[in-house]
């Protein structure tokens, strides 16, 4: 046999040193990982074996284990405390200002508005009223409440908590160590997981925790629990699948796992048949028998309460750096796999199971986005070693999750069924194997890895053809005339077109029946090329399944909050016109295709090649076609889709097919992206938000070789970002409105990506770009200096740079020079600026890379965060009206995903001007979430166009002392 090339060193060798060399990796990442988790316990992953308790009720006192760590936690977060404010001290030559060693009680990045506590010492112990005595009630703390989360609101309770059912309500009796100004507080929220939903909110009951002096005659304990409590809801969109994992059962795990199945859950909205569903997931994470909220009429009472669900913002995910107890998704897959007993954790690997194939599970679906060609695809599996099962997603999960974890790649179209993949076994062994092996010498051993990975590509792309509304033309150069018909939907589906498609639309491919599946675990005796149905027809709560569970909930109007709300109305003009006849000019002989993107909420977009020529001063972009295709696509390429006010400053372009066009005046040889620089360009934030973002985004992997084709465009404000044209594209702008000629190209984009205010989802951007990516582009562009952000060896003998964004008009600082003061106490030198960068763009980013920290009321200054060095402190003042939820969409967000330290602060009623304008029972203070409900001008001129703000220093303190503790530590 004549030996294969493989270098000086043997295959065997290589690869078992390149397997050590990563195992070591790996350990090191994963010890150096869980030792940085102060509060992580490794019997975290084991839960104790399930007992069938009826109830939590026991005569004992609290459960030792969760009373101890309680303990241990506090003791590390004074130490780690008091050794910030000794470092502090000495920063400041010793000089110590008595608030120092007050505590503030902080959740995340959001400061809760309360008083700070001082921290109990033995000679400070606080003082029981008999009634305290009487009961064996702990002194408690206030309840804490973060509702700063977009997702989920979460309050947590430790004291004398009663909760009363068959009520909204649930009591926190305080002790004597409250003042008579706290007594009295509520807090009310929907304990669901998707609280900016509206649709999902009307089906979710809400819940009021109230801090009260006394509990009452009529509130005596009923049932004493010696465990902690968690209060959820299960109504919104339980019953589709999605929303089972995404909205209760992976915030649930997140919220109840570290307990250690030592929890009591109290359920509102409950739905019996679906707690059956998913009973072994409620048995793993309780002991406990459920309690029914909203029909339990008893009095129950408990130490230590969270009402809601701990949540990720993102659906269906995990953030470890955000958990407190550093979850992740592959936990939650582990866990599940447990709660199931599935029996493999990892795919198949070379090697093992010799002569056995790996399994491809294909994901069908009955009503919308189904696979017309599914024998096509069985076979093309088959080809590249595949054995293949085909099912549509099953409502009995103990039976399909095996069969989703006997297979190795799981395969489906956009939709709830997808969310089987809890059930895959972990993809992180084979992933390891392709990189390791991508550049050996033809492997034998590992050779049907790649015909996975090449079976997994084929399959995205059918999954890409197959996504809802893009619509892919291609035509062979040679040819006179497509071959088929071009037809697409173009509206966004709505609940009539559904149901006529559902009538209309009729399979070109029949699948076999087979009414008994084989046991999934059981290795195949021959090839499978059968298609399996599930036997079963019924969704979620019992009820026959119509499709419409597992169709996604249609929104063709939804309002997306920014800086300056808007409504997205997602339907595209279509047209059919005649094109004048003239004769038609090739430039080149390259492949044609169109495509365009209406379903992305933010954007419009189509991508072209072949012969495509732009007649300047026209709204017309003219896709040279043979005869037979005369369709006209109309829309406006500008990244704010459905914004009325700024539609009406954006020119309306036409895509379209033509079988003539003028002749081209200037041929070139790079390919163009055609975009909009009106709508609310002038403003920082939309500037940014709106067009530079999303033209980094669209352009950049063209490395400058890209020619921009501008309309509505204002030369002062290409004038104004000239470092940022000349650093995205090697050649002048092309004014699309005054320009004359007839530009022809061979490539053209029209329109630009965009993911979400002022961020980019690196998931979905080329290259896997990131706003990290973007902060060094926007560093790079205007030649910044720092990198990152000055720490306390650094400064040496300098303070650091706090900058305080000054708004001229709303949302002001009163008391300014109060603020600047505070903020030189503290050490810091304290620059003042509004924000705005004026026509100097370059000297406004100077500014602001100089500095280490900077604070702003929320509005168009913050956008400035873009210059900030990366782990820069950005503080955003909230003002009120119920405006976290945006506030922390426009800025919050952004300020992470590019590596910034964010804190946010959210003023109290006494904070705003606002009390010189309404009397204090108006709902501006009583109810300012039902001004939402009345649009956005509303909401934009109650809160954020009248509204001034006046920090209470003494709260405000807190929150520079946290920005100091980050940049010593």
């Amino acid at each position: 046999m004549k030996p294969r090339n493989t270098g000086r060193a043997k295959p065997q060798s290589c690869c078992f040193g390149l397997l050590a060399v990563i195992f070591l990796i790996s350990l090191s990442y994963l010890t150096m990982s869980k030792t940085s988790m102060l509060r992580f316990s490794v019997v975290n992953f084991q839960l104790p074996p399930i007992t069938n308790g009826n109830t939590s009720a026991m005569a004992s006192d609290v459960h030792p284990v969760a009373e101890d760590s309680s303990i241990r936690s506090q003791g590390l977060e004074t130490e780690e405390a008091e050794l910030g404010r000794s470092l502090a001290c000495e920063l400041k030559d010793g000089q110590c200002e008595a608030d120092h060693g007050k505590m503030v009680v902080k959740n995340s990045s959001t400061i809760v508005d309360q008083d700070p506590t001082r921290a109990m010492t033995s000679s400070e112990e606080l003082v029981f009223n008999e009634e305290e005595k009487r009961d064996g009630v702990k002194p408690g703390r206030k309840p804490i409440c973060d509702l700063s989360n977009t997702k989920s609101d979460i309050c947590e309770a430790d004291g004398d908590v009663r909760i009363i059912g068959k009520d909204t309500r649930m009591i926190y009796v305080a002790n004597s160590a409250f003042s008579n100004r706290e007594t009295g507080e509520s807090w009310t929220i929907k304990p669901y997981a998707r609280k900016w939903d509206k649709g999902s909110g009307a089906k979710v009951r809400e819940v009021t925790m109230k801090l009260v002096k006394s509990h009452g005659e009529d509130k005596h304990c009923d049932v004493n629990h010696t465990v902690p409590a968690l209060v959820f809801a299960i109504g919104g969109w339980t019953g589709n699948f999605f929303h089972d994992f995404a909205d209760v059962l992976v915030p649930l795990f997140e919220t109840s796992y570290h307990f250690e199945g030592e929890v009591q859950f109290l359920i509102a909205n409950i739905k019996p048949l679906w707690i059956k569903k998913y009973h072994k997931y409620f048995e793993k994470l309780s002991r406990y028998e459920i309690i029914d909220y909203d029909n339990d009429d008893r009095v129950h009472c408990f130490k230590q309460v969270t009402l809601g669900l701990r949540c990720d913002q993102g659906d269906f995910t995990i953030n470890p750096s955000k958990d407190p107890y550093g979850y992740t998704m592959a936990d939650f897959t582990k866990f599940t796999r447990s709660a199931y007993s599935l029996k493999r954790d990892h795919p198949v690997r070379p090697g093992e199971q010799a002569g056995k194939k790996p399994r491809i599970l294909i994901v069908t679906r009955k009503a919308t986005r189904k696979f017309m060609n599914v024998k096509e695809i069985v076979r093309m599996t088959k080809k590249v070693g595949f054995n293949a099962v085909v099912t549509e997603a099953d409502a009995n999960i103990s039976r399909f999750s095996q069969v989703v974890n006997s297979c190795d790649v799981m395969m489906g179209v956009h939709g709830s069924g997808l969310t089987n993949i809890v059930f895959l076994p972990t993809h992180s062994v084979m992933a390891a194997k392709l990189k390791m092996f991508r550049n050996a010498a033809q492997s034998q051993r590992f050779r049907f890895v790649v015909l996975v990975t090449g079976c997994f590509l084929v399959s995205m792309t059918f999954i890409v053809v197959s996504r809802p509304l893009v619509f892919p033309s291609h035509v062979e150069p040679k040819k006179a005339a497509d071959s088929s018909p071009y037809s697409a939907p173009f509206m966004r589906e709505d609940e009539q077109t559904t149901r006529q498609s559902e009538k209309t639309a009729e399979e070109n491919l029949q699948v076999k029946k087979n009414g008994a599946v084989a046991d999934p675990i059981e290795e195949d005796k021959t090839d499978i090329d059968e298609v399996l149905e599930s036997t079963s027809e019924t969704e979620g709560d019992g009820t026959k399944n119509d499709g419409s569970s597992d169709r996604d909930e249609p929104h063709n109007r939804m309002t997306l909050p920014t800086v300056s709300n808007y409504t997205i109305n997602d339907n595209v003009q279509v047209e059919n016109k005649t094109a004048p006849d003239q004769p038609v000019q090739e430039i080149k002989d390259v492949e044609k295709k169109l495509s365009c993107e209406f379903s992305d909420p933010r954007v419009d977009i189509c991508e072209m090649s072949g012969d495509i020529r732009i007649p300047g001063n026209s709204s017309d972009v003219i896709f040279v076609e043979s005869p037979g295709k005369n369709e006209v696509f109309r829309f406006r390429p500008y990244a704010r889709k459905g914004d009325e006010a700024a539609s009406s400053r954006v020119r309306e372009l036409a895509v379209k097919y033509s079988t003539a066009a003028p002749e081209c005046t200037v041929n070139h040889d790079v390919p163009a992206i055609v975009f909009s620089a009106g709508g609310y360009t002038g403003n920082l934030f939309h500037d940014f938000t709106d067009v530079l973002i999303p033209l980094f985004l669209t352009s950049r992997p063209f490395d400058g070789e890209v020619q921009f084709v501008v309309s509505d465009m204002n030369p002062w404000w290409i004038y104004k970002y000239l470092l940022v044209f000349k650093q995205l594209s090697k050649y002048p702008v092309i004014d699309f409105d005054k320009d004359k000629g007839v530009h022809c190209f061979s490539r053209v984009i029209v329109g630009l990506r965009a993911h979400k205010e002022l961020s980019i989802d690196p998931a979905r951007a080329p290259n896997g770009y990131s706003m990290v990516d973007f902060g060094k582009f926007i560093r790079n562009t205007f030649s910044l200096e720092r990198e990152t952000m000055s720490n306390i060896e650094d400064l040496a003998g300098k303070r650091p740079r706090i900058l305080i964004i000054a708004r001229k008009q709303s949302r002001a600082f009163v008391n300014l020079s109060e603020i600047t003061r505070l903020a030189e106490q503290f050490g810091f030198e304290v620059v003042v600026n509004d924000g705005e960068a004026g026509g100097d763009v370059a000297q406004l980013a100077r500014l602001v890379n100089s500095v280490d920290v900077m604070v702003g009321v929320h509005g168009s200054g913050l956008t400035s965060l873009v210059f900030l060095p990366p782990n820069a402190t950005i503080i955003q003042v909230v003002p009120w009206g119920g405006l976290e939820w945006i506030s922390t969409l426009d800025f919050g967000d952004p300020a992470k995903d590019m590596g910034l330290n964010y804190v946010q602060y959210s003023i109290s009623i006494k904070e705003s001007t606002l009390r010189k304008q309404y009397p204090k029972n108006h709902p501006v203070f009583k109810d300012p979430l039902s001004f939402h409900k009345r649009g956005a001008d509303v909401v934009r001129s109650t809160f954020m166009d009248n509204q001034n703000v006046k920090l209470d220093t003494k709260k405000f303190k807190n929150v520079l002392w946290k920005a100091l503790e980050h940049i010593i530590q």
